[in-house]
Protein backbone atom coordinates (compact mmCIF):
# COMPACT_ATOMS: atom_id res chain seq x y z
CA UNK A 1 0.00 0.00 0.00
CA UNK A 2 3.03 2.76 0.83
CA UNK A 3 3.99 2.18 -2.94
CA UNK A 4 0.29 3.66 -3.71
CA UNK A 5 2.00 6.83 -2.71
CA UNK A 6 5.52 6.99 -4.81
CA UNK A 7 5.31 9.97 -6.72
CA UNK A 8 2.25 11.09 -5.32
CA UNK A 9 3.45 11.85 -1.49
CA UNK A 10 3.48 16.08 -1.16
CA UNK A 11 0.21 16.01 -2.95
CA UNK A 12 -0.81 13.35 -0.74
CA UNK A 13 0.23 15.54 2.47
CA UNK A 14 -2.14 18.76 1.10
CA UNK A 15 -5.12 16.36 1.16
CA UNK A 16 -7.09 16.27 4.34
CA UNK A 17 -8.13 12.95 4.21
CA UNK A 18 -4.42 11.07 2.84
CA UNK A 19 -2.04 12.78 4.59
CA UNK A 20 -3.80 10.49 7.30
CA UNK A 21 -3.15 7.29 5.80
CA UNK A 22 0.50 8.62 4.69
CA UNK A 23 0.77 9.30 8.92
CA UNK A 24 -0.28 5.57 9.48
CA UNK A 25 2.08 4.75 6.48
CA UNK A 26 4.54 6.20 8.55
CA UNK A 27 4.10 4.73 11.51
CA UNK A 28 3.09 1.02 10.59
CA UNK A 29 5.84 0.28 7.50
CA UNK A 30 9.40 -0.30 8.36
CA UNK A 31 11.58 2.97 7.70
CA UNK A 32 13.78 1.41 4.60
CA UNK A 33 10.43 0.70 3.11
CA UNK A 34 9.40 4.40 2.70
CA UNK A 35 12.54 6.46 2.31
CA UNK A 36 10.93 7.86 -0.76
CA UNK A 37 8.11 9.48 2.07
CA UNK A 38 10.97 11.04 3.59
CA UNK A 39 12.92 12.34 0.98
CA UNK A 40 10.08 13.63 -0.58
CA UNK A 41 9.43 15.94 2.06
CA UNK A 42 13.38 17.03 2.62
CA UNK A 43 13.18 18.70 -0.71
CA UNK A 44 9.83 20.48 0.77
CA UNK A 45 9.89 20.40 4.34
CA UNK A 46 9.96 24.20 4.94
CA UNK A 47 7.36 24.76 2.43
CA UNK A 48 5.11 21.69 3.83
CA UNK A 49 6.06 22.69 7.70
CA UNK A 50 3.48 25.75 6.96
CA UNK A 51 0.34 24.05 5.93
CA UNK A 52 -2.05 22.35 8.60
CA UNK A 53 -1.93 19.31 6.92
CA UNK A 54 1.75 18.62 5.41
CA UNK A 55 3.32 20.29 9.10
CA UNK A 56 1.38 16.58 11.12
CA UNK A 57 2.67 14.53 8.18
CA UNK A 58 6.15 16.13 9.10
CA UNK A 59 5.75 16.14 12.82
CA UNK A 60 5.47 12.12 12.51
CA UNK A 61 8.23 11.42 10.43
CA UNK A 62 10.46 13.55 12.82
CA UNK A 63 9.20 11.61 15.78
CA UNK A 64 9.10 7.87 14.43
CA UNK A 65 12.45 8.33 12.35
CA UNK A 66 14.51 11.34 13.64
CA UNK A 67 17.47 9.83 12.42
CA UNK A 68 16.62 8.84 8.97
CA UNK A 69 14.60 12.40 8.89
CA UNK A 70 17.35 14.10 9.92
CA UNK A 71 20.46 12.73 7.86
CA UNK A 72 18.19 12.83 4.52
CA UNK A 73 16.99 16.67 5.47
CA UNK A 74 20.94 17.78 5.92
CA UNK A 75 22.16 14.94 2.81
CA UNK A 76 19.75 17.27 0.42
CA UNK A 77 21.23 20.34 1.23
Amino acid sequence: MANEFCGRVLKCARDQYANHVLQKCMECVPAQHIQFIFRSFCRKAEEFSATSYGCDVIKVGIMLSFDLFFFLFFSNQ
